[in-house]
């Protein structure tokens, strides 16, 4: 109850956001074990991987050998085994968990919302009716449905612009801001934290300039709050920022919301895949994902309330709103910042600036708020009836909330359509080229229904202990291992020269152990692709190289029987060093100003010196 009081949450708000919360995710818990569409394969299977290292081999998971011939897990910045609610992948596991996680996240957003909405001034009420159009909203109902796990970072986002918010009263609030950047990088994907910060800079600019708060405060907080995140993320940063220099991926600067496609994407209820495919192909851009960001007529109307009555107070949201909207633009306009912002290191990788609308879905939730109170005074003045005018505004947060559980349930029960497929697991790990998608109807190389069908097969893969050369990802690296029913496949490790016996004695994710005779000087070639973070162990005193193919190799001799290779790479080792100390700062920094904190309110004669 203590934490409801801090963020200001009635107990009746929550049990109304819990209700509508599952009602909206119930396509998702009526079969809790179903497979998901499109994406979810992909991560379905990096969340078993990462839960694998976990609990059956007690290793953190690093390396992924079981597609692309093997690359790295935690540099991928999609990666979420830090991400602060995977214990409960480890707990349910991946397919289960993951749905879970949703749940979760979608009660984060809808609390961390109230409390913002609170925060800017917004009665009860209306800071409900606007935790719904932020945390319903289509951008992430949308991305929740075909997988896009990252999507899940967005529930931080309140929360981020909050703590930011505070420090401009207390500069302390700068700690949780760093903790809650560091968190959303630390839990996968780039476009809910980009967006973030372009909202946060919108805002420190848009106070400064309607609300004459200091503008170098506000910059200076803003700055710190970056410096302090990055050793608090470095455990992942570092090792990601080595993967992407390696192999970097860039995309064109294509794309962008046109006047039409912005207008349904905001009020067309027919937001599920399917639907929108047969009214509005062209918003496709060629993929199978449209960006919707469905709020309603209703919040739309609020907000533009909103915007005219708010004053100052609405200012700052509209100037956070109208940059995040013209990034969202593209190259449908101009000018377009999108084609300037493109060329820049982590831009280059971004390919859907309609994605950037988050952002202005985020300051509409607040317009639409101040636009609700604005209503509500006004109705109030007119007919001198308060009960009437509070009858408004719940009657338009119910409104809001039913428009938007309901189109939202049916968008997600697209999420999971496919029965489990049983796949025996295999008693030795090999690589094959991969398996083909599968839909209800189980594997198929040409889906009746792309929409509803995967876009690969890792995970049923991963489940039969296979290796899968062929695979989506979004780190362009190379995939070289030989794959089963290729002429020149000779198992997972192999003497380049000799004929002598090699036996694979223990393969893990990051630990090979190779047990080998040899008659003369050779070189032991394994199946996986070379990573500058793989150490031999045994025998002590050789590196690891790279064969003529692109594989690992390590030189042997008569004398070795057994060759150990572990994959430790440096910028994991010194970014966890760098994480554990800046983690072990800032929270003993924290809790040191809460005791001081609340031994000055003892200290004046507050509320638990008079119960003492």
């Amino acid at each position: 109850m203590r934490l409801l009081a801090l963020v200001g949450l009635p107990r009746m708000t929550l049990l109304g956001f819990v209700v509508a919360t599952l009602c909206l995710a119930a396509p998702l818990l009526r079969a809790p074990d179903a497979w998901g569409i499109l994406d979810w394969d992909q991560h379905t299977f990096h969340h078993a991987v990462a839960r694998e290292a976990l609990l059956a081999e007690g290793d953190f998971p690093l390396w992924n050998p079981y597609y692309r011939s093997g690359v790295p897990l935690l540099a991928n910045p999609e990666s979420r085994v830090l991400a602060p609610s995977f214990p409960i992948v480890l707990g349910f596991g991946a397919v289960v968990g993951l749905k879970l996680e949703i749940v979760l996240h979608l009660l984060l957003a809808l609390i961390g919302m109230h409390a913002l909405l609170r925060h800017v001034g917004v009665s009860p009420v209306a800071a409900a009716a606007g935790s719904f159009v932020f945390a319903f909203d289509g951008w992430i109902v949308v991305h929740l449905t075909v997988g896009h796990v990252w999507a899940l970072n967005a529930a931080y986002v309140p929360w981020l612009v909050l703590c930011m918010r505070r420090s401009a009263e207390d500069r302390i609030w700068v700690l949780p801001t760093a903790a809650l950047l560091a968190v959303m990088f630390l839990g996968g994907g780039v476009y809910p934290l980009v967006i973030a910060g372009f909202v946060l800079a919108a805002l420190v600019l848009g106070e400064a300039g309607f609300s004459g708060a200091s503008l170098r405060r506000r910059v200076s907080a803003l700055a710190l709050v970056v410096v302090l995140a990055l050793p608090l993320a470095a455990v992942k940063l570092l090792p990601s920022v080595e993967l992407m220099q390696r192999h970097p991926r860039t995309t064109a600067a294509v794309g962008g919301y046109t006047g039409a496609a912005l207008l349904h994407a905001l009020v067309d209820r027919d937001q599920a895949l399917l639907e929108a495919w047969r009214k509005r192909p062209e918003e496709f851009n060629g993929t199978l994902v449209h960006e919707s960001l469905y709020v309603g007529v209703l919040p739309l109307f609020l907000a533009f309330l909103g915007i005219v009555a708010g004053g100052r107070r609405a200012a700052p949201w509209c100037v956070a709103g109208a940059v995040c909207l013209w990034l969202s633009l593209g190259a449908t306009v101009w000018p377009s910042p999108w084609t300037v912002l493109h060329p820049l290191p982590v831009f280059d990788q971004l390919r859907m600036p309609q994605r950037f609308g988050l952002g202005a879905v985020l300051a509409a939730s607040i317009l639409a708020s101040i636009g609700l109170d604005a209503l509500v005074r006004r109705v109030e003045a007119w007919t001198a009836k308060p009960v009437l005018a509070r009858g408004l505004a719940l009657a338009c947060s119910l409104a809001i909330a039913c428009d938007l559980v309901l189109v939202g349930a049916r968008t997600l029960s697209d999420a999971f359509p496919i029965p489990p497929i049983p796949m025996p697991r295999e008693a030795e790990f090999r690589q094959y080229e991969g398996l083909p998608p599968y839909d209800a109807t189980g594997f198929s190389a040409r889906p009746r229904t792309p929409f509803l069908a995967s876009l690969g097969a890792l995970y049923p893969a991963f489940l039969a202990h296979r290796g899968s050369t062929i695979a989506y990802e979004i780190v362009p690296g190379p995939t070289r291992a030989r794959a089963v029913g290729s002429r020149d496949y000779r198992g997972e490790a192999w003497l380049a020269e000799s004929a002598g016996a090699v036996r694979t004695a223990r393969w893990l994710q990051n630990r090979l152990e190779i047990e080998l005779s040899v008659a003369a000087p050779d070189r032991l070639v394994i199946n996986q692709n070379v990573d500058p973070g793989w150490r031999v162990v045994e025998p002590s005193g050789r590196v690891v190289e790279e064969a003529q193919d692109g594989l690992l190799s390590v030189a042997v001799t008569p004398e070795d029987r057994r060759v150990v290779l572990v994959y430790r790479p440096t910028s994991f080792v010194v970014g966890a060093w760098l994480s554990g100390i800046g983690w072990i700062a800032i929270v003993g920094v924290w809790l040191s100003w809460r005791r001081r904190a609340h031994g000055a309110v003892l200290a004046s004669g507050g509320p638990h010196a008079e119960a003492a």
